[in-house]
């Protein structure tokens, strides 16, 4: 038994609206939704706590689907969620990407590949890009963030790709260009990179450090 505390805002009205105009196969069985019922989990949009007995019913409830829904009806329902309800897009992909995995979908595994390459993550992986920065989940600072980044950038330079990853996503999911410009790395001539910071050749590393923090702080 999964328990677990969702607060979505559901899309499930669009997904039935949209059945019968999309050449999908499901399941013609009908059904009898009881709204008072408490462990329905389209009763409320308020917060409450949804019993389930297995994580694949979860899943699908998280996407307002059926288990009968097709790859790529799934694939709207996830979509049509995550764009009804984008504060909770990490849950239906994270829902997605299970399903992917237990129904051994080639195509749902493509579509979960494509949206990761696009910035989808779950929150697991958020939570996990918190902690392998060593920053509590809560933090919000700009620039405390990317001091931390800088900060390990100097003292992990072998780990630079991976440091690089999860300050990124940690930058999305906050919704900070400065963030992600300050993850991305750029290409230029060393004489370059002294113009850019306004330093001549020869200054301390020390100094070039803060200029680089002040400059980044007002970005």
């Amino acid at each position: 038994m999964t328990n677990v505390i969702l607060s979505p805002v559901i899309s499930r009205n669009d997904i039935i609206r949209t059945n019968g105009n999309l050449d999908e196969t499901v399941s013609r069985k009908s059904y009898t939704i009881n709204l008072n019922n408490p462990d329905h989990p389209y009763v409320s949009l308020s917060l409450f706590t949804i019993s389930y007995n297995t994580d694949e019913a979860r899943n699908y409830a998280y996407l307002g689907a059926q288990s009968d829904f097709s790859d790529g009806l799934l694939v709207w329902a996830f979509h049509a969620q995550s764009d009804n309800d984008p504060k909770n897009a990490p849950w239906y992909f994270q829902a997605l990407q299970d399903l992917a995995k237990g129904r051994k979908s080639e195509n749902l595994e493509t579509e979960v590949v494509m949206l990761k390459s696009k910035g989808a993550y779950t929150l697991d992986e958020l939570n996990e890009a918190f902690v392998y920065m060593g920053l509590d989940p809560d933090v919000t600072d700009e620039t405390l963030i990317i001091g931390v980044f800088n900060s390990r950038l100097i003292d992990s330079p072998r780990q630079e790709a991976e440091i690089r990853e999860k300050t990124g996503l940690i930058g999305h999911a906050l919704g900070s260009e400065a963030i992600q410009n300050a993850t991305k790395k750029w290409h230029m001539s060393i004489n370059q990179a002294y113009a850019k910071l306004g330093a001549q050749e020869g200054t301390e590393s020390s100094f070039i450090i803060s200029i680089f923090e002040v400059a980044v702080s007002k970005a």
